[in-house]
């Protein structure tokens, strides 16, 4: 496998940090993969290197905020800002990767990004992967607490929250735990106003699936602690033929990283393997 590293403008002049990792000969397809709030690129080295070893490629970024990006962790000041980050992925990965075949990939926060992007934009995307979507967060606040929260939003939009979610809260797994813990890069913040207008992006995403003319695949854990894997079966219940739904029994939020990966890993190649991108 072979990987290599990026700084690509954002439209309003920040450093995004991107990176590849590649095989030998040419890719049958090529992953776009977003990551989730709090978390960067990084993680997901082990799923890339299981990619590249079935010839797809993986293209990814730290979104503004996260990782090795700049911008104040956990702020992005709009979620329209990190719609604008998506677009700057998948024009750097056609810029590297002209012609082949692209499948956009999100999990968590970047499952809500990647849905409402393409449920609202043209793209040159032949299919979607999405894991653990953050449609719906699994804890249900008061309705006074939304209420309260945002006013709050439109008088102190920069204020921050702490998202309170644990490593234990996402995993299972003792040493995905402790990388989770360990790791300088991850972060726990998000600014009130974005964190509503992500509430209410996975809103209108969750009813949008009609709109995705794709085949797309949509995995979650039974046991996630932090995106309702309700939501998402309630969000395949009005999609097409082209879309599976796998749950996974047992698993927690972090299905890519944690206890039991190598089983997701294999459903997603199969399916990978099996082209539906191709129709």
């Amino acid at each position: 496998m072979k990987h290599n590293e990026y700084q690509w403008k954002s439209y309003d002049g920040l450093e995004l940090f991107g990176q590849a990792w590649t095989g030998g000969g040419k890719p049958k397809a090529v992953i776009i993969l977003v990551h989730s709030q709090g978390e960067h690129s990084g993680i997901y080295k082990d799923f890339a290197e299981e990619l590249t070893n079935n010839n797809y490629y993986v293209v990814s970024m730290d979104l503004r905020g996260h990782g090795r990006s700049e911008g104040r962790r956990g702020y992005a000041s709009s979620y329209r800002k990190l719609i604008k980050d998506l677009h700057t992925l998948i024009d750097n990965t056609e810029s590297l990767f002209p012609g082949y075949p692209k499948i956009l990939m999100g999990h968590g926060l970047g499952g809500n990004i990647a849905i409402y992007y393409l449920s609202t934009h043209i793209a040159n995307i032949s299919s979607l992967i999405v894991t653990s979507p953050w449609l719906v967060l699994e804890h249900r606040f008061s309705k006074g607490k939304m209420f309260f929260g945002n006013i709050l939003r439109h008088i102190i939009p920069t204020y921050m929250l702490e998202t309170r979610f644990t490593a234990e809260d996402k995993r299972r797994n003792q040493d995905a735990i402790k990388k989770y813990s360990d790791d300088p890069l991850m972060h726990h913040k998000v600014s009130i106003r974005l964190f509503y207008e992500i509430i209410f992006a996975g809103q209108r995403s969750s009813r949008s699936i009609y709109k995705i003319n794709m085949p797309v695949l949509v995995m979650h854990g039974n046991k996630d602690k932090i995106a309702s894997c309700k939501a998402s079966r309630n969000f395949v219940l009005n999609a097409s033929k082209k879309t599976i739904f796998k749950e996974w029994p047992d698993h927690y939020h972090d299905l890519l990283v944690d206890e039991g990966s190598g089983e997701v890993f294999k459903f997603v190649t199969d399916w990978l393997n099996s082209e539906p991108w191709r129709s």
